[in-house]
């Protein structure tokens, strides 16, 4: 009996097999590989392990016992010592690694497509918002990871920023002005689910 030999099926791009992600908490990656964390995620095959609390610095790593074979390696590690850290295997090697994004406001025009950075002196702004007029941005302003948010206002063209939460005990999210361009509305963790700030006074009600 001679058989026909036996098609190859090819499936469709879009219906190849699924990415395969692991992702752990390992509580302190150098006491999980003792106890074979890296031979078990070796046998799982994964395209992409995420490990969380890997709780050290890059001089404790080992190549020999902290990598996975077959897969690009980075690290995102505390600032204090013993504490957080995450760790991301690809087997792919991914095409940027961005480990410290700091979210900034850039104005773009439409007509030449120009776009410019607004300079606040922040390390994190996001979450703008015009002023009816169209003349002042309200925004979210932070001095980095870990640090409370504050509501700031700025001129669209650039220029002083006026921060209007300093001493303010609440962490002020999603600023939004009022038709009048007098008030601005601003959400936060109280017991009550709304406060307004006064642009003009720099006066809180909740």
């Amino acid at each position: 009996m001679v058989r026909r030999p036996r098609r190859r099926l090819e499936l469709p791009q879009r219906l190849k097999l699924p990415l395969r992600v692991i992702t752990l908490n390992v509580n302190g990656i150098r006491s999980a590989a003792k106890k074979g964390l890296f031979r078990w995620l070796a046998a799982q095959r994964a395209d992409v392990v995420c490990l969380q609390e890997i709780k050290c610095q890059e001089p404790d790593l080992d190549a020999a016992l902290h990598s996975l074979k077959g897969h690009a390696s980075c690290y995102g590690f505390a600032e204090k010592k013993g504490y957080s850290g995450v760790a991301l295997y690809s087997r792919k090697q991914p095409d940027e690694i961005r480990r410290d994004v700091r979210p900034q406001i850039y104005i773009l025009t439409v007509a030449d497509k120009a776009t410019h950075r607004l300079e606040t002196g922040f390390t994190e702004n996001q979450a703008p918002d015009w002023s009816p007029d169209g003349r002042t941005l309200a925004f979210v302003c932070s001095k980095g990871r870990g640090e409370e948010n504050d509501v700031c206002v700025i001129p669209a063209a650039g220029g002083p920023v006026r921060n209007l939460t300093t001493a303010w005990a609440l962490d002020p999210q999603n600023p939004s002005w009022s038709p009048d361009g007098k008030t601005i509305y601003i959400s936060a963790e109280t017991r009550a689910s709304m406060c307004h700030r006064s642009a003009a006074r720099s006066e809180t009600t909740l």
